[in-house]
């Protein structure tokens, strides 16, 4: 049985436009849980995060802003 995170992994990995309602359902509360900022903004928005963000892994201190620099996306 896969654990709650490959679970997570398998659903964010996925193109946007091939994640299901359902399997969002079942990530929803470890989003919220794993992250303060999630469980204080309305399930809406993060559900739309959920279907429009890019999983990306990086080195341990990788930087990936810089305060008062442009991001990239």
């Amino acid at each position: 049985m896969d654990s709650v995170y490959d679970v997570v992994v398998k659903c964010m990995t996925k193109p946007s436009a091939e994640r299901s309602q359902p399997e969002l359902d079942i990530i929803y509360p470890w989003f919220v849980q794993k992250a303060p900022l999630f469980a204080s903004l309305n399930p809406d928005i993060v559900y739309d995060i959920m279907r429009n963000c890019d999983f990306v892994t990086r080195q341990r201190d990788f930087v990936v802003i810089r305060q008062f620099e442009k991001g990239d996306w």
